[in-house]
């Protein structure tokens, strides 16, 4: 067991798998700018106050999660990991959805009369609790794409050694190469 979790994150460690689920810019959003009105003018300096781009805010019912990079997935954006596993992309949009459902009601919890904080925190519970499934499954679902990663990366490294002459003939091919453009 102990081989197979350090197999696994050398993998991870070694292919940069380790990637981060990061909001990303919405595409043909504005970059932030410094308009006329936003220009003081204090002596001989200028002062520039930059506008904060808006994010929109992501609606987890209309498509994929805003974000990219995944553990499993190296150089894959998030759209293509969701194309061909969309029960990933489920998991995804439920774990983001209770994530906010949960902040919400956290929120709401901090806000009511004493006399309504138990019934919010049985429900905040509740809610956890799926939440907290839901998240083990995406975890879980991620481990076996990695393992998926990893045999694909066996099977390719036992195809090369069986092709160890011709790629060894065709890299020295290349680096001693006279200069002359014989290819078809």
């Amino acid at each position: 067991m102990a081989r197979l979790f350090f197999a696994l994150w050398m993998t991870v460690i070694l292919s940069g798998m380790a990637g981060f689920v990061v909001a990303q810019e919405p595409q043909g959003a504005a970059k932030p700018s410094v308009s006329k009105e936003s220009r003081e003018v204090r002596g001989a300096k200028k002062v520039e106050k930059r506008e904060k781009p808006q994010r929109p805010a992501w609606n987890p019912g209309k498509g994929p999660a805003p974000i990219y990079g995944f553990h499993g997935m190296p150089g894959r954006g998030m759209e293509q990991v969701f194309k061909s596993h969309p029960e990933y992309q489920k998991l995804v949009q439920d774990d983001v959805q209770m994530e906010k459902e949960t902040r919400e009601l956290a929120k709401k919890y901090r806000k009511v009369s004493d006399a309504e904080k138990p019934a919010i925190q049985d429900e905040l519970r509740q809610l956890v609790s799926r939440h907290f499934k839901v998240r083990q499954e995406r975890r879980l679902y991620e481990v076996k794409l990695m393992e998926e990663r990893i045999q694909k990366i066996r099977n390719d490294i036992e195809e090369r050694g069986k092709k160890l002459d011709r790629i060894v003939e065709k890299r020295l091919d290349d680096l001693l190469d006279s200069g002359e453009d014989l290819r078809f």
